[in-house]
């Protein structure tokens, strides 16, 4: 089942800081795209102290190493399918709602 409340403050966040969101790059410097939010709001660090780094380290995992983007997919409680559409580059900030919607309504059927 997704972790939908996870998702909804990612969105609150990126809504918040506008300029720390940039979704058809997972590290650009300042701005990660929306599983980097995930991952931080999850209690993960860049594994090297910026977003610029492909790795996080999971604090819940004893400091393990995890791509960004598949350590969000697993704290949303997604499936790799699910992963691919909610972290395409292309979603625009509505499509990203219309996402986490889908899924919940899906959480709901089960």
């Amino acid at each position: 089942m997704a972790n939908i409340e996870l998702a909804r403050r990612a969105i609150k966040n990126i809504e918040a800081n506008p300029d720390t969101w940039e979704q058809d790059s997972w590290h650009c410097g300042t701005a990660y795209c929306f599983a980097g939010h995930v991952a931080l709001l999850a209690g993960a660090t860049w594994a090297d102290g910026t977003p610029d780094c492909e790795y996080v380290i999971t604090l819940g995992d004893k400091y393990a190493y995890a791509r960004v983007n598949d350590y969000a997919r697993r704290v949303l409680e997604i499936t790799q399918n699910q992963a691919c559409v909610l972290f395409c580059g292309e979603n625009e900030l509505d499509d990203l709602k219309q996402i986490i919607d889908k899924l919940e309504a899906e959480n709901g059927e089960e």
